[in-house]
C-alpha cells in the first residue's frame, strides 16, 4: 500500500525458546478485516502512524508470556549484594570492562549501615595521620576506604571522627558507587539461585565465544541468568544457637538505643561480643542490673589481636563489674538454660531436664532475680535461603558461615563464590578477613583468581633480577597494606627460575593466599613473605601487656610476639635447615623494618645463601659487608 500504511515486526520469546514473528499491517482497514473507525481515515501520516504505535503497544500488551520464563538480565558475572565486598569486586570488574551486575535488594548500596550499628558509632578506626606519604602505608591505619584510584577520595577526607558514624559511611560508599558507575540494580530481591549446570548450551554468543549460563537467579524483577556467582550479602540474619527459643527475646537490632527503656528493669543480654557490650552500656545507665551471659568467658581484642572480639572503646561494663556496680558477666551454655517468660511478663529460668528441675525445685526459679528485657545479641550469620536448592551447605555445626574452598569458591557449587564478610570462615579469629580492612583485599584476590579462570588473564607478577630483589621485599615489608591487615593469610610470592645452576629470573605476585602459593607453587622453588605474630602470643587470657613482651637483637627474631615479617622457603628435591626454611625477622616498635643491623644486612644476607648471585649486585654491597653486624662478632 502507497498511502497511509506501516509494516511491524515483532519479534516474541516464548516458553519454548521459539522465535514467534507477529506481522500487524495497518492500513485503512485491519488484516483481520475489522474497519478502523471512520475518524481515523482523515489523519495526516504522522498522525495516523503514531496511531499504530499505540495499537502495536497494545497488541505487545496482550501477548501472554510466562514470566519466570523471560530471562531479561543476561550477565557473565553476577554479584548478589551491593554492601562494600560487592562494591569493591565491582570496582576491579569496571577495571577490566567485565560483563557483570550487582543485585541490590535495598535502594542503596551498603544498606546494612542504615540500621546497624544501632547506635552508629563504628568502631573501625578512621587515622587521619600516620606521619608517612605512602599511599599503600596510609592504608594500614585507614580501616574504611575501599581500595581504588585517585579519582575516590579516601575515607579519611570524609570526617575528622576516629570512630565514624555510620552515615558518614553510608555516603561514602553511595559516592564510591557513583564514581566509578558500578552496574547496580537496585531494589532487586534475590529470591532463589537455581544451578543450571548441564541443563543448557549457550544463552548467547559474541565473537563466536559462547556464554554459558551455569546460575539462574529468581528476582522480583525477573530472571538474572550468569556463568559466574559470587555472593557478597554479608551475614545480617541475627544468629540463634540450636535449641533455643528466641520468640520472646528482643533481638539486638530492636534493642532501644535510648537508657529510659531500661529505667529500674533487670536486663540479661545474651552475648558478649561488641554489639552486645553496645546495649548493655545503654542499658546499665537507667537498669537495675544488667548481666550478659553466653558459654565462653569475654574476649578482648587487645589480649587475642582479633578485631572481631570486644574493643576497648566497648569495654565499660568490665569496669562496671569489677568495681561492685551490680552489672556482671555469666558463663553459661544456653542450648543448657531454657529461660521462659511467665503470666507477669518477666523472664525466668525453667528445667530441661529432671535432674534440672531438681536442683531448681531447691534452689527455687534459677535466676536469684527474674529478668524483665532479655536481649538476643549472638552475631549474625549467612542468609543460606537463597542457595537452598543448590548443594552449598554450612561452615561447621554453629551454622554461621557458609563452607567455602582456599579460592573463595562455594564448596559443592561450581562457579558460585563468596566475597566479604561470609568468606570469614577461612581466617576465623586468625586474620582481619571479616572485617572492612581485611576483605577489600581478599575481594581483591578473588577478582584475580576469577580473571585467570574466567578471562585468561594470569595472576599479576614482576620479573626481578636478583639485584633488584632485596629493595622490592623492604619496600613491601614496609608499606603493603595487604600484608599488614591480612596477616597470616596474604603474602607475597617470589618464584625463581633457574638455569645451569643459576637464577635467571624471579616472578615476584603479591597478595596470594598462603594457601593457594604452596598449591600453586608445590614444585617450585619459591619463597613467600607474610606478616605474622607469634602463634603463643595471642588468646583470651594472654596478658599482652607484660614485662619482656618484646624482644630486640637479630638472633631473637625467631621470637618476635608482634607483627614481624616471616619467609617460607619451598624447593623440592634439595633439604635446607630450619633456620634457612623459615626465616624471621625481629619484631619493630613502630613496624618499620629498615635497620641496617637488625633487618636489612640480616634480610641481605639470609636471602645471598639462597642466590649466591646476590653477592655480585652493588645494591646489595652495604647490607652484606655492614661491620656491625652480630654475626661479625
Amino acid at each position: 500500500p502507497r498511502r497511509h500504511s506501516v509494516s511491524v515486526l515483532v519479534s516474541v520469546t516464548v516458553p519454548d525458546c521459539t522465535v514467534v514473528p507477529i506481522r500487524t499491517v495497518f492500513v485503512r482497514s485491519l488484516s483481520t478485516g475489522v474497519a478502523l473507525p471512520r475518524r481515523f481515515r482523515k489523519l495526516q501520516p504522522s498522525a495516523f502512524f503514531m496511531v499504530c504505535v499505540r495499537w502495536l503497544l497494545l497488541l505487545l500488551s496482550a501477548v501472554a508470556v510466562q514470566p519466570s520464563s523471560l530471562t531479561a538480565h543476561q550477565h557473565k558475572y553476577c554479584v548478589v549484594g551491593a554492601g562494600p565486598a560487592g562494591l569493591q569486586l565491582g570496582y576491579f570488574f569496571e577495571k577490566h570492562q567485565l560483563d557483570y551486575a550487582i543485585i541490590e535488594r535495598k535502594t542503596t548500596p551498603g544498606s546494612f549501615f542504615e540500621q546497624y550499628p544501632i547506635h552508629r558509632k563504628l568502631i573501625s578506626i578512621n587515622k587521619r595521620y600516620t606521619g608517612h606519604d605512602d599511599s599503600d602505608y596510609k592504608l594500614r591505619h585507614d580501616w574504611n576506604s575501599l581500595l581504588s584510584d585517585d579519582r575516590m577520595p579516601r575515607f579519611t577526607n570524609y570526617t575528622k571522627d576516629f570512630w565514624p558514624h555510620a552515615d558518614v559511611y553510608l555516603k561514602y560508599l553511595k559516592d564510591y558507587a557513583e564514581t566509578y558507575d558500578l552496574k547496580i540494580d537496585y531494589d532487586t530481591d534475590v529470591q532463589a539461585v537455581r544451578d543450571t549446570h548441564g541443563q543448557g548450551t549457550c544463552d548467547s554468543q559474541t565473537e563466536g565465544e559462547c556464554t554459558e549460563t551455569n546460575f539462574e537467579l529468581d528476582t522480583s524483577k525477573g530472571v538474572y541468568s550468569c556463568q559466574v556467582l559470587i555472593m557478597a550479602t554479608g551475614m545480617y540474619q541475627p544468629y540463634i544457637p540450636k535449641g533455643v527459643d528466641a520468640t520472646n527475646f528482643t533481638q539486638c537490632g530492636d534493642a532501644p538505643i535510648d537508657p529510659e527503656p531500661f529505667a529500674g528493669k533487670n536486663v540479661l543480654v545474651l552475648g558478649k561480643g561488641n554489639s552486645a557490650m553496645e546495649v548493655a552500656t545503654v542499658a546499665s545507665e537507667a537498669a537495675n542490673h544488667v548481666h550478659l551471659m553466653s558459654r565462653s568467658r569475654v574476649r578482648l581484642s587487645w589480649q587475642t589481636h582479633y578485631v572481631g572480639d570486644v574493643r576497648a572503646v566497648n569495654g565499660l561494663l568490665l569496669d562496671m563489674y569489677q568495681l561492685k556496680s551490680l552489672d556482671g558477666f555469666v558463663e553459661s551454655d544456653l542450648r543448657r538454660v531454657k529461660i521462659v517468660r511467665r503470666e507477669d511478663g518477666r523472664f525466668y529460668q525453667a528445667p530441661r531436664d529432671a535432674e534440672q528441675a531438681k536442683r531448681l525445685e531447691r534452689e527455687g526459679h534459677g535466676f536469684k532475680h527474674p529478668y524483665d528485657e532479655v536481649i538476643a545479641c549472638l552475631g549474625y550469620k549467612f542468609d543460606m535461603a537463597p542457595l537452598k536448592d543448590t548443594n552449598a551447605t554450612w561452615h561447621g555445626e554453629i551454622e554461621k558461615f557458609p563452607l567455602i574452598t582456599k579460592s573463595y569458591g562455594l564448596e559443592g557449587v561450581p562457579d558460585a563464590f563468596v566475597a566479604g564478610t561470609a568468606s570469614h570462615s577461612l581466617d576465623h579469629r586468625k586474620s582481619s578477613g571479616g572485617f572492612i580492612h581485611g576483605f577489600r583485599y581478599t575481594a581483591k584476590t578473588l577478582a584475580t583468581t576469577l580473571m585467570e579462570l574466567y578471562e585468561n588473564i594470569p595472576w599479576p607478577s614482576t620479573s626481578l633480577t636478583v639485584c633488584e630483589l632485596l629493595d622490592k621485599v623492604l619496600h613491601r615489608a614496609n608499606h603493603a597494606s595487604s600484608l599488614y591487615q591480612m596477616f597470616g593469610v596474604l603474602s607475597d610470592v617470589m618464584v625463581f627460575e633457574m638455569k645451569d645452576g643459576n637464577i635467571v629470573n624471579i616472578e615476584y605476585y603479591e597478595d596470594m593466599a598462603l594457601d593457594m602459593a604452596e598449591e600453586r607453587f608445590k614444585d617450585k622453588f619459591s619463597i613467600t613473605m607474610s606478616l605474622q605474630y607469634h602463634p603463643d602470643f595471642s588468646c583470651p587470657g594472654c596478658d599482652t601487656v607484660r614485662r619482656g613482651r618484646a624482644v630486640s637483637g637479630h638472633k631473637n627474631a625467631h621470637k618476635s610476639n608482634f607483627l614481624h615479617p616471616v619467609f617460607k622457603l619451598r624447593r623440592p628435591g634439595f633439604y635446607y635447615a630450619k633456620k634457612l626454611r623459615e626465616f624471621h625477622l625481629v619484631e619493630d616498635f613502630y613496624v618499620e623494618f629498615d635497620s641496617m643491623m637488625d633487618h636489612i644486612a640480616p634480610l641481605a644476607r639470609h636471602l645471598k645463601k639462597l642466590m649466591p648471585q646476590a653477592e655480585s649486585c652493588p645494591n646489595w654491597q652495604d647490607a652484606l659487608n655492614h661491620k656491625d653486624h652480630p654475626d661479625d662478632e
